[in-house]
């Protein structure tokens, strides 16, 4: 992944130079569970600053809507 570092997004993330992962604690059909939203493969823009200052970006706006739309309830 390249270089990865922590980021304050869910319960924890991390950023790297290609990917970026997140998870959070939800209710997923009545039990406990973890949600994990993970981006990879990520080459675009070529500036790497960028590419991960983008990849958390997403990560902190899509966290959310992807567990609501799998139906894991925080």
């Amino acid at each position: 992944m390249g270089n990865p570092t922590p980021a304050d997004v869910g319960d924890g993330a991390t950023i790297s130079d290609h990917a970026a992962m997140a998870v959070q604690a939800c209710t997923y059909r009545g039990e406990k569970s973890q949600y994990v939203l993970v981006i990879d493969g990520v080459k675009d823009p070529e500036d790497t600053a960028e590419r991960r200052r983008l990849l958390e970006e997403f990560l902190r706006s899509q966290l959310s809507v992807a567990m609501e739309a799998e139906g894991c309830r925080p």
